[in-house]
């Protein structure tokens, strides 16, 4: 294939709000709005994306997990992407999430969570650009086992995919410029 493209997936599997999430966290309330912004800085730059969000709260069925791999419309729909994509362009699925300030994490803007080993470099640059940026340091978590099945899935359809867990106290600027860093990073892999 000549002339490749990068197409980004944008996945937020948690979405789906109910009465109840807001004492339990049963969905990630900053998730698709960080998602959007990011589609929307990534097309600016040139860099078709799409945005897929979970329609089943996590309560009912967690969209991260294997039960939910072919047996949930939304992981169907992420398979269909990818099929559909990669005819045309290399893919990458940036599996967005957000996490309360109280949780373990409240510190960080944002935290990458990569399962499969090593961080690869593409992803590492990244997060050093992300953390340039704000100059403030982010966490980088790796090696995490089968608990994020959205990537496990991708990386044995030797798709690149990353977890992204944003902190849901950011404030708008703080989003716009990790969108940016996170833009200008692909970019520049997707000129590579």
């Amino acid at each position: 294939m000549e002339n490749v493209s990068t197409f980004v997936i944008l996945t937020a599997p948690h979405a789906r709000c109910t009465a109840t999430s807001h004492s339990n966290h049963s969905c990630d309330f900053a998730a698709l709005s960080a998602a959007n912004e990011l589609s929307k800085a990534l097309d600016s730059v040139g860099i078709e994306s799409i945005v897929l969000a979970g329609d089943i709260n996590r309560e009912t069925t967690d969209l991260n997990r294997a039960v939910a791999r072919y047996t949930t419309d939304f992981r169907e729909s992420l398979r269909m992407e990818v099929r559909l994509r990669s005819r045309k362009h290399e893919i990458i699925v940036l599996d967005v999430h957000s996490y309360p300030q109280s949780s373990k994490w409240g510190t960080y803007p944002i935290v990458f969570l990569y399962a499969g080993g090593r961080v690869p470099q593409w992803a590492d640059s990244m997060g050093m650009a992300i953390s340039n940026e704000l100059r403030k340091p982010i966490t980088i978590l790796d090696n995490l086992g089968q608990i994020n099945d959205i990537q496990d899935e991708m990386h044995s359809l030797g798709i690149r995919a990353i977890l992204l867990e944003f902190n849901e106290s950011n404030p708008r600027d703080v989003l716009l410029r990790i969108t940016r860093s996170i833009t200008q990073s692909l970019g520049r892999l997707a000129s590579v």
